[in-house]
């Protein structure tokens, strides 16, 4: 596989546009990359999804690219098709609060608050196939996450517990008493241990640990005071929790604090953090910001734990945050805003074509820079002698290019001294014939044959036309010069060879 940078004319701008071209010999044919319009760059907001009603928790589906988010006061679970950024579906569910994935019967998993049960959902078919209750309605379950080597659930409640769910048998397993209610919950394929947040906005606020291979309480982390959103960095075991007193605590494996990362400012505005995720492919953790006005933000930990990059400006009240693998964006919920926020994490780069070119429409060009050192024949095709001037010829890239012939050939002169010629650059260009425009009016004419250039070149990469010489064949070339030319504009001569 050979890359080459290469020019294609293809804007009406009459600019030289960059495209990369890959040649692979054995299949015979290229693939060209195009840049489009309307680059995204990274960390941007690229969508807002309206909802019906204040959107709470959202968790991602990687087997079929789709958000399910939990409309909590309307009793329905909302379903955002990732690769078109539009809600596809409502899955009615009493009073959802927390949702998750399981990778293990890739089913999702939505707590309901107000009855105290767990709903089933087949993300397959988006409708309801089972309901697993947790004892009675007055456990409030709240948040869960997923134990994803055995597909165990664990649901945090208001009630100060922990259950632990079997989704097979669909029965309680055991309860764990973590005294507080349950903020943000996560699960830890590392340690394989559960780490839950306890905000009770004090002192006392912590972040319990559970093991999972005993179902048992092992830690109790203090904490910055409201503690509320939890991820984890899989590939080392890093856990993160956003906590609304203005601080991210970064914890160990070994559940040791090692650092807390202060919010950045915007202005006077502090950020209060509450949702938070990680990023897998750039190895950032992504975390919400609330400022208690109209607008909220989202702010980036590199693995330095240094802030990185800006604020990024999202609707108002952002409660949870998640990132969809598939197309790279993170999707935050707005409380205040009836909204998710799409921002983009990766740039240009997934918005960018590949288009296959059969190799019999490639066409290889050379760009000859060069000057006429003999005074005689600079006068006879009246041009000026030692100017830098610049020709595009198509060219054969299985012979030995002769260039000081190329350009007399070009000129109408073939049969002039190559010694009245001085080469000073070549550049090398291919383009897909079938790829480009067939007749951009005003611009480009047709495309160019042996006989016909279409030229150039000055330092802004702007088509010019300086000079034209006509033979007695019919056969037209329009010859550029660089910027530098100024005695050849509008020159005409006839010559019969």
């Amino acid at each position: 596989m050979k890359k080459l940078f290469v020019y294609s004319k293809l804007s009406t701008h009459f600019s030289f546009v960059m495209i990369l071209i890959f040649i692979s010999a054995a299949s015979g044919f290229f693939t060209i990359i195009l840049p489009m319009l309307g680059t995204v760059l990274a960390d941007s907001v690229i969508a807002t999804v309206p909802m019906f009603h204040p959107p709470c928790c959202i968790s991602f589906n990687p087997d079929n690219n789709k958000l399910y988010v939990s409309l909590t006061n309307n009793a329905f679970l909302s379903v955002i098709d990732g690769s078109t950024n539009t809600v596809v579906g409502n899955i009615p569910t009493p009073f959802p609060m927390g949702s998750a994935f399981s990778p293990v019967d890739h089913m999702i998993y939505v707590t309901n608050y107000w009855n105290g049960t767990v709903t089933k959902v087949d993300p397959f078919t988006d409708t309801v196939v089972g309901t697993i209750p947790l004892g009675n309605s007055r456990t409030y379950p709240m948040f869960i996450t997923v134990n994803t080597f055995n597909g165990m659930l664990y649901v945090g409640t208001n009630s100060g517990s922990v259950y632990v769910v079997n989704p097979f048998t669909s029965s309680v397993v055991t309860t764990i008493p973590v005294i507080f209610p349950a903020g943000g919950m996560a699960f830890n394929p590392f340690n394989r241990m559960v780490y839950v947040t306890l905000p009770q906005n004090s002192p006392s606020d912590r972040v319990a640990v559970i093991d999972t291979s005993t179902n048992s309480l092992v830690a109790n982390i203090p904490i910055e005071p409201a503690p509320f959103g939890v991820t984890v960095n899989p590939s080392n075991g890093m856990v993160y929790v956003a906590s609304e007193h203005a601080a991210v605590t970064v914890i160990t494996s070994s559940n040791t604090v090692v650092a807390t990362v202060t919010p950045p400012t915007v202005g006077s505005e502090v950020l209060h953090p509450h949702g938070i995720t990680f990023n897998s492919d750039n190895g950032k953790v992504y975390v919400t910001g609330m400022t208690g006005s109209l607008h909220d933000y989202v702010f980036a930990i590199d693995s330095t734990n240094s802030i990185s990059g800006s604020p990024i400006q999202v609707g108002r009240v952002s409660h949870e945050i998640d990132y969809d693998s598939i197309n790279k964006n993170l999707y935050v919920t707005h409380w205040g805003s009836d909204s998710v926020s799409v921002i983009s994490t990766s740039p240009t780069l997934p918005q960018q074509p590949s288009v296959a070119c059969p190799e019999s429409n490639i066409q290889h060009w050379d760009k000859i820079e060069f000057s006429i050192v003999s005074t005689t024949l600079a006068q006879r095709l009246n041009l000026s002698a030692n100017s830098e001037l610049d020709i595009k010829v198509l060219d054969d890239p299985h012979k030995v290019a002769d260039l000081k012939q190329k350009v007399l050939n070009f000129l109408l002169v073939p049969n002039a001294p190559k010694s009245a010629i001085k080469i000073i650059d070549v550049e090398y260009a291919i383009i897909c014939g079938t790829s480009l425009p067939s007749n951009p009016p005003g611009v480009f004419g047709s495309l160019p044959t042996q006989n016909t250039l279409i030229g150039t070149i000055n330092a802004t990469m702007t088509y010019t036309t300086n000079a034209t010489t006509t033979n007695t064949t019919n056969a037209t070339t329009t010859n550029t010069t660089n910027a530098t030319t100024t005695n050849t504009t509008n020159a005409t001569t006839t010559n019969a060879q």
